[in-house]
């Protein structure tokens, strides 16, 4: 089956009852596929659509040819980790006290850090 293209617009299996002419004369749709071939004539001929399997191709115009396309399923995005995922087990943190100078270490000390993922209730 042919069918008809006005300037690149998508296909029509037949060309309207009055063709109109980038001259701007007109003619009825049976004279006007004796102009096809005019390039004063807007109209054109396509071949028909090519075959495809609609659940794993798309069928587009590209204002040329038709262009069968893979459907292609985006990546799904990972999960967000949650902070307890990134670190599970409570952190310590070793603690020097200082008094004058670094010669004289008057303690040591250890403190526990425990971060939680949701926030603490208000005070």
């Amino acid at each position: 089956m042919v069918m008809y293209s006005n300037g690149g617009a998508y296909p029509v299996p037949t060309l309207p009852f009055r063709v109109r002419r980038k001259s701007g004369l007109t003619y009825t749709a049976e004279a006007a596929t004796v102009f096809l071939s005019d390039p004063d004539h807007p109209w054109f001929e396509v071949s028909e659509p090519p075959s495809y399997d609609a659940s794993t191709h798309t069928l587009n115009w590209n204002g040329v040819e038709w262009v069968v396309a893979e459907i292609v399923e985006p990546e799904p995005e990972p999960e967000p980790q949650t902070l307890a995922e990134i670190m599970p087990a409570p952190a310590t943190a070793d603690i020097i006290f200082a008094a004058s100078s670094p010669d004289q270490i008057i303690g040591v000390g250890t403190a526990g850090l425990i971060i939680a993922d949701e926030a603490p209730d208000a005070i």
